[in-house]
C-alpha cells in the first residue's frame, strides 16, 4: 500500500497533468479557424485555434499499435505537426475521423504530400 502512495500515485498525477486527449474538433468556416478542444483527466479543457488557410493534412493507413493498422489523420501548419488522430485515441473511431476528413475537404484544406511510403486513404474506404 505504501508503494502505491509513493510511486504509482505521483506518476499517475504527473502523467495526467501532462497528457491531454483531443475531445473535439470543429471547423468554423465563418472565422476560418479549426477549434480543437483538449482535456486531461486532472486538467481543465484547453482550446487551440488554428487558421484554416495555413493548414494542411494527411490521412493515411499506418501502424497505430504494435499489431494494428488503421487510418490516421494529421494536421500540419507548414512542416510542424499540430495534431494526430487515430482510432486508438480515446473517444475516436474511424467513422468520426472520416467525417472530419470530409469536412476538411469541404473547407478546401489541402492534403500534404509526405512521400510514397504510406498510401493515402479516403473516407469510407475499406483499404
Amino acid at each position: 500500500m505504501i508503494y502505491f502512495f509513493f510511486v504509482f500515485a505521483p506518476c499517475y498525477i504527473i502523467i495526467s497533468l501532462v497528457i491531454r486527449d483531443i475531445k473535439s474538433l470543429e471547423i468554423d468556416s465563418n472565422s476560418q479557424k479549426i477549434i480543437i478542444t483538449k482535456a486531461g483527466v486532472l486538467t481543465p479543457s484547453k482550446q487551440i485555434r488554428l487558421d484554416i488557410p495555413s493548414l494542411a493534412y494527411t490521412y493515411k493507413k499506418e501502424a497505430i499499435a504494435k499489431l494494428t493498422s488503421g487510418k490516421c489523420l494529421r494536421l500540419y501548419i507548414g512542416e510542424k505537426r499540430k495534431i494526430k488522430l487515430s482510432r486508438m485515441d480515446s473517444g475516436w473511431d474511424e467513422d468520426k475521423i472520416d467525417a472530419i476528413v470530409k469536412d476538411l475537404d469541404n473547407a478546401s484544406i489541402k492534403r500534404k504530400f509526405v512521400g510514397y511510403a504510406l498510401k493515402d486513404v479516403f473516407p469510407n474506404s475499406s483499404e
